[in-house]
């Protein structure tokens, strides 16, 4: 099955390595987009993992953390054999992302067991398959991000109050004479109000 992908996806660690000591591994996806977003994750050989919410809907702007641990297999060694570690059964994992029915992207995730046996023993199954679905409460977490060049309706609210305080420190005050209509005067205090107004707003700005 060859990788292709759509938009960017971002999902972490990019391989998952086992050895003897260590069954367990964590791969982290990541949804920076404003829509929910649904995955499903595919093996190779699905019988050599157990892997908790192996389908769900991704929240906009989060991540979860999926769990996935590889079961021993019969004839697997707990003692080493050699000195020097080498890869050992290399697996293959799927990632694939939808947006309600239409695939996303999708991206493969590599899965090595790192063994002392000499021999590389490449699996020679290449065809995806979904895994049992076991699901469990799994908190999905809030991703700070940073909106760079997009203007955000906050934002947008606070240039509309600050361009509001300008105008009315540039209206002429009451009693003066003007070209302006009355009801376009304002008072002093007016003016020292929108003066305050403005300089906070300019702070808040130059923090963003």
């Amino acid at each position: 099955m060859a990788s292709s992908r759509k938009l960017p996806l971002f999902i972490f660690p990019e391989e998952l390595r086992y050895d003897e000591g260590t069954n367990k591994q964590v791969l982290t996806i990541y949804n920076p987009f404003e829509v929910s977003l649904k995955y499903k994750i595919l093996c190779t050989v699905p019988h050599k993992y157990r892997v908790m919410n192996s389908q769900g809907v991704l929240k906009p702007q989060c991540c979860i953390d999926i769990v996935i641990v590889r079961l021993k297999q019969g004839g697997e060694r707990e003692e080493p054999e050699e000195d020097s570690v080498v890869d050992g059964d290399v697996d293959k994992f799927c990632v694939e992302l939808y947006q309600g029915s239409k695939l996303f992207g999708q991206k493969q995730i590599i899965s090595k067991l790192c063994s002392q046996k000499r021999k590389h023993k490449m699996d020679e199954i290449s065809e995806f398959k979904e895994l049992p679905v076991r699901t469990r409460p799994n908190e999905q977490r809030q991703l700070l991000i940073h909106t760079g060049g997009y203007t955000t309706p906050s934002t947008w609210l606070t240039v509309i109050i600050g361009l509001l305080s300008l105008l009315i420190l540039l209206l002429p005050l009451d009693g003066e004479s003007s070209s302006w209509p009355p009801w376009l005067h304002v008072t002093v205090n007016m003016k020292l109000i929108a003066s305050f107004v403005l300089g906070l707003v300019t702070m808040a700005i130059l923090k963003s």
